[in-house]
């Protein structure tokens, strides 16, 4: 399955557009084939980053191009989601965004500080809209579903366009991280950073531009909960009229 939220291109959601737009940028989630979902920063996210300070026992950072995953990428992400059944959870800019993939299943809920909050489901070969403020679902068509992956495929992470740059170490808020810097292709140069039980957050330079996920998390289970429409929700016969009373 693909998995990707976009509000351009669809022409019966003008109103899903314009709310979506007033309140926050496109953010991409794609998991398809062996990609895994991984947040792309949008042009109102990016920020200027302050580089994190370079602690005396820090090591250098160690060229290793000749590998594709580094250790802890390997362990703590790719491993974690090789079966098809995982949720990852990511924070940025104060959009917090959860995606869960259960084989050929997929749910993602997009909550923005609570102002714009919906779930888009993809489970059985149906597919929904829920928008929480109202209360309120709709079904999708699979065509309208296919143009808002399309619209945003190039913000998927393709496992097989990751290539190791260097690994080192960098301390931020005052605490020591792991890291692991990649090239990946169109989304740019991403680090992640890595604790002793998982990757926490990451950081993505692009044409000149910095951007910070604040949040980085993965589970080995998917959230079943995500998959399933709250029963006082009331259903929409389309998707324009999700954000009204």
């Amino acid at each position: 399955g693909v998995l990707a939220v976009s509000f351009a291109g669809c022409g019966r959601e003008t109103a899903v557009e314009e709310t979506a737009a007033a309140q926050t940028s496109t953010t991409a989630v794609r998991q398809a084939e062996g990609d895994i979902a991984v947040p792309q920063a949008t042009q109102a996210q990016q920020t200027q980053y302050a580089q994190p300070e370079q602690t005396e026992s820090s090591a250098p950072a160690q060229q290793t191009a000749d590998s594709q995953f580094g250790p802890l990428f390997q362990q703590f992400v790719r491993d974690k989601v090789a079966d098809g059944n995982y949720t990852l959870t990511t924070e940025q800019s104060g959009i917090r965004m959860t995606v869960a993939v259960s084989g050929k299943d997929s749910a993602l809920d997009n909550d923005a500080a609570g102002i714009l909050h919906f779930t888009l489901i993809s489970k059985g070969g149906e597919h929904y809209m829920v928008v929480h403020s109202t209360k309120k679902y709709a079904q999708m068509t699979a065509e309208d579903y296919a143009k808002q992956a399309e619209t945003v495929s190039s913000a998927a992470l393709k496992l097989d366009n990751l290539r190791l740059l260097t690994t080192g170490e960098e301390t931020v808020g005052g605490k020591s991280y792991s890291t692991e810097t990649y090239d990946e292709g169109d989304l740019g140069t991403v680090t992640y950073f890595f604790d002793d039980t998982g990757v926490r957050r990451s950081r993505v330079v692009k044409d000149g531009k910095t951007s910070i996920v604040d949040k980085f998390e993965v589970s080995v289970e998917a959230d079943s909960a995500m998959f399933e429409i709250p029963q006082n929700y009331t259903f929409a016969a389309d998707t324009s009229l999700l954000f009204t009373p």
